[in-house]
């Protein structure tokens, strides 16, 4: 008689879906760190927007508004995440990255992206740990210039393969992701 044997559930891997919203322009970059936190502050109380009330992902990044309206993708800045926090409350708190963004991209148009898990295997709840492999993930896969942690490593918390798929406005990330 031969026996089948299935893998627990902890083995598999996490499969993860963002829905990627954005882009916002936000501001010139202005050469100055208290400036930045400001600015982006004040700016994203403007945005009448129900992207920044909820928990999930987001990304910074450099372009050129155009005539047309939209604007040419310039290079992406910084990933960070918000858990258990709104992500327009979390943007514009302290992060080490935002300094690198001041030092080296004063003067260049910042831009704004917004996702959320739309789907998600291979995990019965949604945790702090699950956020920090995602964002660890998307750090270690798309190297923005200004993140410091997971450029150069994948860390994971969970100590699962993670399988990221990036829907919608998700340039210029990779649409699949996947760490193990």
């Amino acid at each position: 008689m031969m026996y089948k044997f299935f893998e627990s559930s902890s083995r598999l891997p996490v499969k993860v879906s963002l829905r990627w919203s954005g882009y916002w322009k936000l501001f010139i970059v202005p050469d100055d760190i208290g400036e930045l936190y400001e600015n982006l502050k004040n700016r994203l109380n403007q945005i009448d927007s129900e992207e920044f009330d909820k928990f999930g992902f987001y990304m910074l990044l450099t372009g050129k508004p155009t005539q047309e309206g939209t604007f040419k993708m310039g290079k992406l800045l910084y990933i960070g995440q918000a858990y258990n926090q709104k992500i327009g409350e979390r943007i514009p708190q302290s992060h080490p990255g935002y300094e690198c963004i001041v030092e080296n991209h004063s003067g260049e148009y910042l831009y704004l992206a917004v996702s959320e898990i739309s789907r998600l295997d291979g995990m019965e709840k949604i945790t702090q740990e699950l956020f920090d492999d995602i964002e660890c993930c998307l750090i270690y896969k798309n190297k923005p210039l200004c993140n410091t942690d997971c450029v150069n490593k994948y860390n994971s918390k969970l100590r699962r393969v993670i399988q990221i798929t990036n829907t919608y406005n998700y340039s210029p990330l990779k649409e699949k992701c996947e760490c193990k």
